[in-house]
């Protein structure tokens, strides 16, 4: 038997579909806004003008710019969530595990100029206690992840003996974050995607067992 959605039933979905749609379109535009003027230079009139809205209609899908800042924190978190499971997922070994979390994390902050400008600003982490709250629990579980998988290889005599788990997370996590960071300061005057490749190769090589 079929699932019969009556008409207020359709527009319901619609409008949600419309919503979903618009919130997106309007973290986009926050995004693209932070990666041009900062933080400081984001508003709600900024935002309205890149989605082609009125500022009121911004205020229809979030309450104030500190919203739209969570929002884009748990978009962050949510991505970062996403890249671990289907690290586990498409993966059979370690290395190939931790190569997919590298270069998709990569990647994934290649798409979102704004991102390095978010995590680096006071002004975000000092929004509300959510923010930070979340923030520490992605990054435990991102640690908490690849130390597990560098522990996993270990046993299996992929990477060294001498290779601490959490030692190496934070490394790796740290190689990331100083190329980011520098991508970031240099007015994203390099490829981050290509300078990984090379960043990635050197960690494999710290990590990896000796022969």
């Amino acid at each position: 038997m079929g699932i019969h959605i009556n008409e207020k039933g359709t527009e319901m979905i619609n409008r949600k579909t419309k919503t979903a749609v618009r919130r997106t379109q309007i973290c986009r535009a926050a995004l693209a806004a932070i990666a041009d003027h900062g933080v400081k230079g984001l508003t709600i009139s900024a935002i309205a003008k890149r989605v082609g809205m009125t500022d009121s209609n911004v205020y229809r899908h979030f309450k104030s710019k500190e919203d739209i800042m969570m929002a884009l924190i748990d978009d962050l978190a949510d991505h970062i969530m996403k890249i671990l499971a289907d690290a586990g997922k498409k993966n059979n070994d370690e290395i190939g595990k931790l190569e997919y979390i590298f270069t998709h994390h990569v990647k994934f902050m290649e798409e979102r100029k704004g991102i390095p400008r978010v995590l680096v600003s006071d002004e975000v982490m000092s929004t509300n206690d959510n923010v930070p709250r979340r923030m520490k629990e992605v990054l435990f579980f991102y640690l908490k992840n690849v130390g597990e998988i560098l522990s996993s290889g270990r046993k299996k005599g992929m990477f060294g003996k001498d290779c601490e788990s959490e030692i190496g997370a934070s490394v790796f996590l740290g190689l990331i974050q100083a190329m980011v960071l520098q991508w970031f300061v240099s007015g994203y005057a390099f490829s981050l995607e290509k300078r990984s490749e090379k960043i990635w190769k050197i960690f494999l090589k710290s990590v990896s067992a000796r022969s």
